[in-house]
C-alpha cells in the first residue's frame, strides 16, 4: 500500500484519538483499582477490628466451637481469602481457613488482648480479584465504545482528505516530476488550496535556480577534476619527499631517533637499529628510555628543547663497550611545524677519532710547550757550553803553524809546530779535537733553537699587521736551515698583494707565523720536488678582508692536488712525501690552530697541474 498524505493524517488520527482513548482508560482503570485498594485496606481493617474483639472471650475460654463459628462467618465474605487465629504464647493454631486465589492479598494481622495481657494473634488476607474483574469489565465496554468512536471518525476523515488533497497533489507531483526530467519551463495549473499555491509558486523559483545550479555544477565539477589531478600530482610528490626524506635520514651515518611530543618514537634510521640492536617496527610508539637505553639521558634535554625551541648538546659522552670506551656528540633539536613543536630529533654522532686526535694535538702543544722549560736549562748549558768552544778554538789556533808564538814555543823545547802536530795527528787527537767542536756547535745550535722556540711561545693573543707578520715569515723560511737543504728560495718568485688598509687582526703571532711557515714550505718544496715544465716557480701571498674576516692566500702555481689527496690534507699523520721528509702532522696541527685557537676558517683548493690556493680567514673581532 503506497503511503500518502491522506493516509499519513489518518493514520496519524487514528494515532492520536486511539492513544487518547488509551490513556484515558488507563488512566481511568488505575484511578478505580486505587480507589478500591483504599476501599478494601478500611474493610480489612474493619474486619480486624471485629475480630479481636468478637474473639476475646472464645479465645480466653478456649470455645473452639465459637472460634470456630466466628471466623466460618467472617470467611463466606467473598473478599475474604485467609484467616488464621494463634494462640500465645506458644502460637499454636486455633483456627485457620484459605481459599484459591489469584491476585495480591491485603494483609492484616493484629493481637487479641484480655485484662492487658495478649492472648492470641489474629491474621488475615483479602482478595481484591473479583473487584478487579468488575473494573476491568467496565474498562473494556468503554474503550470497546471509543473504538467504535474512532473508526468511524477516521472513515469520515480519510474519504474528505482524498477529495480534498488527491487530485492538487497528484497535479503537484506531475508537475515536479517533469520538471525533475529537465521541463523546467512547465507552468503548474492553480490550485484552490492556498498551502499548495504556496508550494506551487516556490517550486518554480526551485525550478529556476536548478537550473542556474546545475550550469555552476558543471563548472564546479570541471574545477574539481582539475584540483584532484592537481591533488593527487600534490600527494604523489609529498610522497616522494617523504621518501626522499627517509632515505637521506637512512644514508646518514648519524644516528638519528625522532619522536613526539609525549616522548615516543615516531623515526627510527638504521644506525639506530645497529646501535640499540631494534628494528624500526619494534621502536615505533614505545617511549625514548624504553627504545633506545643508551639515550635514557636525554629525556630531559628532549623535554627542554620543545619546551624552549632551542637545540640541546651534549659533547664527548663516553660510552663502554666491549670493552673500549667511545665518545659521542649528541643533540637534540625541536622538530618545529609551522607555529607548533610537533616532537624533536635526536643525532647522535661518534666523535672518537676526533676526540683523540684533537688529545694528540694538544699532548703535541704540550710537547711543544717543554721549550719553556728549555729555556731555562739553555741558559745554563750556554756559559760552560761556551767555555768549551773557546778553549777548544784556542787549542787549535796553539797548534795552527806559521803563527811566530807557536813556534818559538816549540823551539824553546826543541820541536817544531810541525811535529807536534804530526804526533797529535798520528794519536787522532786533532779529530778529537775537531769533534770536540762539531759538536760543540752542534749544541750550541741546538741551545739556539732551544731559546728562539721558547721565544715564540711567550707570545700571547694580541692585535697583529699581518703584512707585517708575513714578511717576517718570508724572511724567516728563506733563511731556514732545512728549507734551503731540501730547496732554494732564491729560485722561487715571490708576489705580495697586500692591502695596505688591512685592519690589525687579534691572533698568536707565533702560531700565525707556524701555520705560514709551514704553507710556504710545502709549496716550496712542491715546487722543487715536482717542478712544472716551462712555468717559474711562485708563491703569491694575499691579504684582504672578508665578510668581518681578515683574509691571508697562500698561492703557489706547482703541480696540484687530485680530489682525494686535497680531501685528506688536513688530516694527522697524512702525507705524500718520502719517508724521513715529512710526518704529516704540518697541516693538521696548522688547521687546528687556525679553526681551534683562533676561531677562524681554513680552506684549500687545488686540481692537478694548477697549483694550490690555501685560504685562511681568521676573525676580526
Amino acid at each position: 500500500m503506497k503511503r500518502t498524505i491522506a493516509r499519513d493524517i489518518v493514520i496519524a488520527l487514528i494515532l492520536l484519538i486511539g492513544g487518547s482513548a488509551s490513556l484515558m482508560t488507563f488512566f481511568n482503570a488505575q484511578t478505580m483499582l486505587q480507589n478500591e485498594k483504599r476501599q478494601m485496606e478500611r474493610r480489612a481493617d474493619e474486619y480486624l477490628s471485629n475480630l479481636r474483639i468478637s474473639m476475646e472471650l472464645p479465645v480466653w475460654t478456649i470455645d473452639r466451637d465459637n472460634i470456630r463459628n466466628i471466623a466460618d462467618f467472617h470467611m463466606r465474605n467473598e473478599e475474604m481469602a485467609l484467616l488464621r487465629v494463634l494462640e500465645y504464647p506458644d502460637l499454636g493454631v486455633l483456627y485457620e481457613s484459605s481459599r484459591n486465589h489469584g491476585a495480591e492479598l491485603i494483609f492484616r494481622n493484629g493481637d487479641i488482648i484480655h485484662d492487658g495481657n495478649v492472648i492470641a494473634r489474629v491474621e488475615l488476607g483479602l482478595s481484591p480479584e473479583g473487584h478487579d474483574s468488575n473494573v476491568r469489565r467496565l474498562l473494556s465496554s468503554t474503550f470497546i465504545t471509543l473504538m467504535v468512536v474512532l473508526l468511524v471518525a477516521t472513515t469520515v476523515t480519510g474519504a474528505l482528505l482524498r477529495k480534498i488533497l488527491k487530485r492538487p497533489l497528484d497535479e503537484l507531483i506531475a508537475g515536479i516530476q517533469r520538471i525533475s526530467r529537465g521541463d523546467y519551463g512547465y507552468r503548474f495549473p492553480e490550485p484552490p488550496q492556498e498551502e499548495i499555491r504556496a508550494i506551487v509558486k516556490e517550486v518554480d523559483v526551485m525550478a529556476r535556480e536548478v537550473r542556474k545550479r546545475e550550469q555552476s555544477l558543471r563548472d564546479l565539477n570541471a574545477q574539481l577534476e582539475s584540483e584532484v589531478r592537481e591533488r593527487e600530482r600534490t600527494e604523489k610528490e609529498a610522497l616522494r619527499l617523504r621518501n626522499l626524506l627517509k632515505n637521506v635520514a637512512d644514508s646518514m651515518p648519524s644516528l638519528l631517533v625522532v619522536v613526539d611530543n609525549q616522548g615516543r618514537v615516531t623515526q627510527w634510521n638504521p644506525q639506530a637499529e645497529h646501535e640499540f640492536g631494534r628494528a624500526e617496527a619494534q621502536a615505533l610508539g614505545l617511549p625514548l628510555a624504553d627504545a633506545a637505553p643508551g639515550l635514557v639521558s636525554q629525556v630531559e634535554n628532549v623535554r627542554m628543547a620543545i619546551a624552549t625551541r632551542q637545540p640541546r648538546e651534549t659533547l664527548k659522552v663516553p660510552v663502554r663497550r666491549d670493552g673500549h670506551t667511545r665518545y659521542k656528540d649528541i643533540t637534540v633539536y625541536p622538530l618545529l611545524e609551522g607555529e607548533e613543536v610537533g616532537g624533536a630529533v635526536l643525532r647522535v654522532d661518534d666523535v672518537t677519532e676526533r676526540v683523540r686526535i684533537e688529545e694528540m694535538m694538544v699532548q703535541t702543544e704540550k710537547m711543544m710547550s717543554v721549550g719553556g722549560l728549555a729555556a731555562g736549562m739553555a741558559h745554563e748549558i750556554n756559559n760552560p757550553l761556551g767555555g768549551i768552544l773557546q778553549a777548544v778554538q784556542n787549542m787549535e789556533r796553539r797548534l795552527a803553524p806559521g803563527m811566530p808564538a807557536n813556534d818559538k814555543a816549540a823551539e824553546s823545547l826543541g820541536t817544531t809546530v810541525q811535529t807536534v802536530r804530526d804526533y797529535l795527528a798520528e794519536r787522532n787527537i786533532l779529530r778529537m779535537v775537531e769533534g770536540i767542536r762539531d759538536s760543540g756547535m752542534r749544541a750550541a745550535r741546538i741551545v739556539q733553537n732551544m731559546l728562539n722556540f721558547s721565544r715564540k711561545s711567550e707570545s700571547q693573543m694580541a692585535p697583529q699587521d699581518l703584512n707585517s707578520l708575513l714578511d717576517d715569515t718570508l724572511e724567516l723560511a728563506s733563511s731556514d736551515y732545512d728549507l734551503k737543504k731540501q730547496y732554494d728560495f732564491r729560485k722561487i718568485r715571490i708576489v705580495r698583494e697586500y692591502q695596505p688598509d688591512l685592519p690589525a687582526t687579534p691572533c698568536t703571532r707565533t702560531e700565525i707565523e707556524q701555520v705560514l711557515l709551514n704553507l710556504l714550505k710545502n709549496s716550496a718544496q712542491a715546487m722543487a720536488l715536482s717542478p712544472v715544465p716551462g712555468r717559474e716557480p711562485t708563491i703569491a701571498l694575499r691579504t684582504g678582508v672578508r665578510e668581518g674576516h681578515a683574509l691571508i692566500e697562500v698561492r703557489d702555481n706547482g703541480p696540484g692536488m687530485d680530489e682525494a689527496t686535497r680531501k685528506r690534507v688536513f688530516e694527522p699523520f697524512f702525507t705524500t712525501k718520502d719517508p724521513g721528509i715529512g710526518t704529516g702532522l704540518g697541516l693538521s696541527v696548522s688547521y687546528f690552530i687556525i679553526t681551534n685557537n683562533h676561531g677562524g676558517e681554513f680552506r684549500v683548493e687545488s686540481a692537478p697541474g694548477a697549483g694550490t690556493t690555501f685560504t685562511i680567514l681568521l676573525p676580526l673581532s
